[in-house]
């Protein structure tokens, strides 16, 4: 996107005439935003996703991919009200396309090098955090402020020649407000669900011992055989000389995970992970696996104030058979999330069934989408059911010996 000024006032003024409750500002960047307005907007603290520096890091390492602006409400008395982060994203529907069709879709690339490439305006983030950038403040008419944001994002389709508004991605407690979209033409589909860790234990060998034996010798045993190998651990923080740490090499081993995955929204540049180092130089992490002086595995996290979130991962996969490494990599991540005391864990939309056997819990995430043509829009509701599949049902396991449900009550 990265619309000119021109462009951007006269977005705001025709989205922001007499008959709205909510006066509104683009800036094209969020170095363009004042900190104290974006975090009055964001509703008195941002947290991670919407913090500045976060967002900096996207707009940084991203402007190859995407392009970006952002959006602040104020109410009649000039009072923050709400913000949000837009991305113009290409979004490639060979990364979303099950593993069994992308061998036939590379084919189809080589006389159609656009097929299944597809422009989308986001009210959201091309990075997959599971978590929303959208922030309305309490008290505020949230569906005369959705209205407004619908009517902006609509002429920024038509001038950006989109077709499609997305907006993502939601928690049930949001889902509470936005689903004021439906009115507005949009219709809801299931994101992946989001894995939470219960926070109560002081490390990880504190969550052995409060398993079940059968779900503990089955961690035992792929602990073994990580010691065994000779891998070692070290946590690093982005001020610890993550940015030279991630080189080339170690991108390889993100993009590894990614070609097994069933599924994945983006392919991240190497860049994006060394940004996010400089900009959160304290509360960016590396849980980083060596065999000897080379880096086999690594898990990406943040801190945010009293959470942990589990982002993104690479590992080798020749020595995945022979030392669990992923599933080891899991656990030492858990652990020195616990040592930090943290409230919460999130530990990303993957892997399900196995983290439901270290103790994780689900939660559902939702996103909604709308075609800018009505005809378009007819047969994107035709197909939902294919195009934007139902969640599996949410497994619940009983996984601790006290028999105590693992999510916060």
């Amino acid at each position: 996107m990265n619309p000119s000024s021109v462009l951007l006032r006269h977005l705001a003024n025709r989205s922001s005439n007499g008959r709205n409750i909510y006066s509104l500002s683009l800036a094209r960047s969020i170095d363009e935003r004042d900190a104290g307005e974006w975090q009055a907007a964001c509703g008195g603290q941002a947290d991670m996703v919407m913090d500045p520096r976060f967002l900096r890091a996207v707009e940084k390492s991203m402007s190859a991919d995407a392009r970006f602006c952002n959006v602040v409400f104020r109410d009649a008395a000039g009072t923050p009200a709400g913000a949000a982060f837009l991305s113009l994203y290409t979004i490639d529907g060979l990364l979303l396309a099950p593993q069994r069709w992308k061998q036939r879709g590379v084919r189809l690339r080589h006389l159609w090098p656009n097929f299944l490439k597809v422009q989308v305006l986001l009210c959201g983030s091309p990075i997959s955090t599971g978590e929303s950038h959208l922030r309305i403040a309490a008290g505020v008419d949230h569906r005369a402020l959705l209205r407004q944001l619908d009517r902006l994002l609509l002429r920024m389709a038509r001038q950006q020649r989109t077709h499609f508004i997305v907006f993502k991605e939601f928690s049930p407690r949001e889902v509470a407000r936005t689903d004021a979209l439906l009115e507005y033409g949009y219709f809801r589909a299931d994101s992946p669900p989001m894995n939470y860790f219960p926070a109560r234990f002081r490390d990880f060998d504190h969550v052995c011992a409060s398993l079940r034996s059968s779900y503990r010798a089955k961690i035992l045993r792929s602990r073994k055989k990580f010691h065994r190998a000779g891998l070692h651990v070290a946590h690093l923080r982005g001020s610890m000389g993550m940015d030279a740490l991630y080189t080339e090499n170690v991108h390889r081993l993100y993009l590894d995970v990614l070609d097994h995955a069933e599924t994945r929204f983006e392919c991240l540049p190497a860049q994006f992970f060394r940004e996010m180092a400089r900009q959160l130089p304290e509360d960016a992490t590396f849980t980083v696996v060596r065999q000897g002086e080379r880096v086999v595995g690594f898990v990406f996290g943040v801190f945010d104030q009293e959470n942990y979130l589990n982002f993104f991962c690479g590992f080798d996969y020749r020595l995945n058979e022979e030392t669990d490494l992923y599933f080891n990599l899991l656990y030492e991540d858990l652990d020195y999330a616990l040592r930090q005391n943290v409230r919460g864990i999130h530990v990303g939309q993957t892997a399900d069934e196995f983290k439901s056997r270290v103790g994780c819990y689900l939660e559902p995430r939702f996103f909604y989408v709308k075609a800018r043509d009505s005809h378009v829009q007819s047969l994107l509701r035709a197909g939902q059911a294919y195009l934007f599949p139902a969640a599996p049902p949410i497994r619940e396991r009983n996984v601790f010996r006290d028999d105590t449900d693992a999510s916060p009550s």
